[in-house]
């Protein structure tokens, strides 16, 4: 049949994206704890970690926030002021579940260019209407039930609770035996999975890329298989600013904890400096001599390490320039 050639083929690009992968990415942690035992040591210095530094320290990125959310980058902020002002500010930005209004904005007008489409009603969202009709092309019969189980899917998403969405996706999924198009949006965890991690920063692509799918385009249809942290693979060609700005964070706060200046920075890694600077500049007006400071600058500096490990193993490296590869060393040892 053709839909198991194209998922035996799914299934063949899933496997080699992931070779290596688990491997490079399962030390990653004994590293993280053994930098963290050394990072410890400064406890005995400091007689006694007040709240603020602490909560701090467990609002840094790890498992719950991490560099496949949307506002990652906003996150990272979010610490670098909480660090500079001694102040802890409950947020959930970055962190999973996080999903910012301007996407939520965005799948509303796909919602209703879908529905203007299917009714071949005028779409004033222009912009919109010209994208779905590239998409999907003329409306047929077999592209009209892959689109009605969408346009019901994220109708659901904007204004029912998630069970109500769970329940609906399976829903359909009963009606997609033997319908090539709808088996193909619910292969894998398909369509539910992907709603049910609609705070992933791949989440709007691959809208598009189902969208494709139902018009007959479905190369980039084996993406939709990763959800969550996997889909940290197509980071740097989506938005290499999560590397850029990573990376810029993981030296600045190296140098900090190292004693160097912003003129290391300017001469050895001109292509942060800029946003390098203004990183540097917050960390500089924090005192030096404050061993608690430094003791969570160091802390965010080895959860940020590991985080960019992970981003750096999950890359298809060929697609990463060569000196987005370079990661300091723990600076405490």
């Amino acid at each position: 049949m053709a839909e198991d050639i194209i998922f035996q083929k799914m299934d063949e690009i899933t496997i080699d994206w992931f070779k290596g992968v688990k491997e490079a990415n399962s030390t990653l942690e004994d590293v993280f704890n053994e930098e963290k035992e050394l990072i410890d040591q400064l406890i005995p210095d400091i007689k006694e970690i007040p709240l603020w530094a602490e909560k701090t320290r467990q609002a840094l990125p790890w498992w719950g926030f991490e560099p496949c959310s949307h506002r990652w980058m906003e996150g990272l902020d979010e610490i670098l002021m909480m660090i500079k002002d001694h102040k802890y500010i409950p947020t959930k930005t970055g962190r999973c579940g996080d999903t910012p209004s301007y996407v939520k904005n965005t799948v509303g007008r796909y919602l209703n260019a879908l529905k203007k489409w299917m009714s071949a009603k005028k779409n004033d969202d222009r912009e919109m209407a010209e994208k779905i009709q590239n998409m999907l092309g003329t409306l047929s019969k077999e592209k009209k039930t892959s689109v009605k189980c969408l346009i019901d899917l994220l109708e659901s998403y904007l204004f029912d609770s998630r069970k109500d969405v769970q329940r609906l996706s399976e829903s359909w999924k009963e009606k997609a035996a033997g319908d090539l198009n709808l088996s193909l949006l619910f292969y894998g965890d398909g369509l539910a999975g992907w709603l049910a991690n609609s705070c992933g920063f791949k989440f709007l692509d691959s809208l598009e890329i189902y969208l494709q799918a139902i018009g007959g385009n479905r190369d980039k249809l084996p993406e939709t298989r990763f959800v969550c942290n996997s889909q940290l693979i197509f980071a740097y060609r989506i938005d290499p600013n999560r590397f850029y700005v990573t990376h810029a964070y993981l030296w600045s706060l190296y140098v900090h904890l190292t004693g160097q200046n912003l003129d290391w920075l300017k001469k050895n890694k001109e292509y942060i400096s800029g946003i390098c600077a203004s990183i540097f500049q917050v960390l500089e007006s924090v005192h030096s001599d404050d061993i608690i400071t430094r003791w969570l600058i160091a802390h965010f500096f080895s959860a940020l390490k590991f985080w960019y490990m992970r981003m750096l193993n999950f890359s298809p490296r060929g697609h990463i320039p060569h000196y987005l590869q370079d990661v300091p060393e723990f600076p405490l040892k």
